[in-house]
């Protein structure tokens, strides 16, 4: 890719305009601080992934980079791609706006593509296209020599959006990743905690490399440091990593002002260390939740025994084995409700996974196994074991006003500490978090451990065991003799 050196790509912004925050007015385009070194990385590096707080300027910087590259490549194909469609014809207009400055005729102009006159094609997608079992459509049909992603934190389905998009990119292709952190962001969590940071020295490096600006990096979060004490800045020193009074006190008010005293948002939105960027657990639907010391054999998590004697049964959700939907087996309680055991593994084929459960059956003893069919894999789990001799067996068919009730249920299991959290129930607690934008839960897609626990607890609510009464001990329990009455004959 053909890119000029940095010194010119400063010297072409300022012929550019850009909107004056302050005043609304249109100014030159002056690149700040943090874009000019956001700038400096993208020429040098082939895949940047950046973690920032708001309103630093990267967007405009990024799509600079982008207008840059479709001058100086003719034919390069370009992706932009943002957690919504508007948003990407949003940065894509931005760059149309400066393409008319400089005078450079489109061939082809609409909301979201344009092409140059020297045939370079800039698309604006939405990362919220539809996916099934871990695929997705999104970006499929052009491979692209420049992918701008951005808010990638907020994708929904952005591990499979992601592979899509980058899977057909040419191997020379240059892929900048932007967002603030989101509870949600699994993703651009991982490339962020993968990546080499970007100040390094990292010559040959051709993976992500990451660069970080929090609060303490942007000249324009500064404030009178006089407006708090020296005793609130201390404090703040040894709580959140501060270092710049200016810059507490900006924070501080920004936290008290307009974010209503919520710490947690004002850590994701302005954090002031890269790790403040993940460390808000106050998006996760499961608010807190109480460890198990479990043991792990052949795969499965064995709780400790809460009743002696109590009838379990086994509750299992099955996946079709061929994505990274994992198959799940928790076995619970019928009368205490609490887990005893759990299983779940991804890859696991349907054959292999009938194995699992009919061993485990027959080693557990439990009184029935219920399947969840409301999936095509889970029907023909139940075909297998219904062609197995010796197994009570039971389907049961979700509905979603079903799975809206179990999981309330669940999360007041969970948070009250009847159901205690074992490794391999916990790495799904986690991963479940509200979407502050629409409300509604996420991450609950390759959940299924979750569901076999919530299926198992439903099942032994709505079909109790009696619990035999115990008789009491005659040793210890003092009965009072009868006195025999004597008839008195007349």
């Amino acid at each position: 890719m053909i890119l000029p050196s940095f010194e010119k790509a400063i010297k072409l912004g300022q012929r550019l305009s850009v909107l004056d925050q302050r005043t609304g007015s249109l100014i030159p385009f002056d690149l700040n601080e943090e874009q000019q070194e956001v700038l400096r990385f993208m020429l040098k590096n082939q895949r940047l992934v950046i973690v920032k707080g708001r309103q630093i300027g990267c967007s405009t910087v990024s799509a600079y980079f982008v207008t840059l590259a479709a001058l100086l490549n003719p034919g390069l194909p370009i992706c932009i791609i943002a957690d919504e469609q508007v948003k990407s014809e949003g940065l894509l207009l931005k760059i149309k706006g400066w393409l008319k400055e400089l005078g450079v005729k489109l061939q082809k102009d609409n909301v979201r593509s344009c092409i140059l006159a020297n045939g370079a094609n800039i698309d604006a997608i939405s990362a919220m296209g539809t996916s099934e079992d871990d695929e997705s459509r999104v970006g499929r049909s052009k491979s692209y020599g420049l992918i701008w992603g951005s808010e990638q934190a907020f994708w929904r389905n952005a591990r499979a959006v992601w592979a899509a998009l980058t899977s057909t990119a040419g191997l020379s292709a240059k892929i900048l990743v932007e967002s603030t952190g989101s509870p949600a962001g699994e993703l651009f969590e991982t490339l962020a905690r993968d990546a080499k940071d970007a100040r390094d020295e990292n010559e040959g490096h051709d993976g992500y490399c990451r660069l970080f600006f929090g609060v303490e990096h942007h000249e324009a979060y500064r404030r009178d440091p006089e407006s708090i004490d020296e005793a609130t800045f201390e404090a703040m020193r040894e709580k959140y990593g501060f270092q710049r009074r200016d810059a507490a006190a900006w924070w501080e008010w920004k936290r008290t002002t307009d974010l209503g005293g919520d710490t947690q948002r004002a850590l994701r939105e302005y954090p002031i260390t890269f790790e403040h960027a993940f460390a808000y657990p106050l998006g996760r639907y499961y608010r807190q939740w109480h460890p198990a010391t479990v043991t792990t054999v052949d795969g499965w998590d064995i709780y400790p025994e809460e009743i002696t004697d109590e009838p379990r049964v086994l509750a299992a959700v099955a996946s079709s084995g061929l994505g990274s939907e994992p198959s799940s087996i928790a076995e619970i309680g019928m009368w205490s409700g609490a887990v005893y055991a759990t299983y779940t593994q991804k890859g696991c084929e349907l054959p292999a996974f009938h194995q699992v459960l009919v061993h485990a059956y027959d080693r557990r003893k439990p009184q029935s196994i219920i399947v969840e069919t409301g999936t095509d894999a889970g029907t023909e789990l139940l075909k297998l074991l219904a062609a197995t001799k010796g197994v009570g067996l039971y389907p049961n068919h979700t509905t979603d006003a079903a799975w809206m009730r179990r999981r309330s249920q669940l999360r007041e299991c969970i948070e009250s500490g009847v159901v205690r959290v074992g490794e391999q129930l916990l790495e799904e607690v986690k991963g479940i978090f509200l979407d502050e934008k629409s409300g509604k839960v996420r991450g609950e897609e390759n959940a299924t451990l979750i569901q076999a626990v919530s299926l198992g607890i439903d099942w032994s609510r709505l079909h109790p065991t009696a619990q035999p009464v115990k008789k009491p001990d005659s040793t210890r329990v003092y009965v009072r003799p009868r006195k025999r009455k004597t008839r008195v004959r007349a």
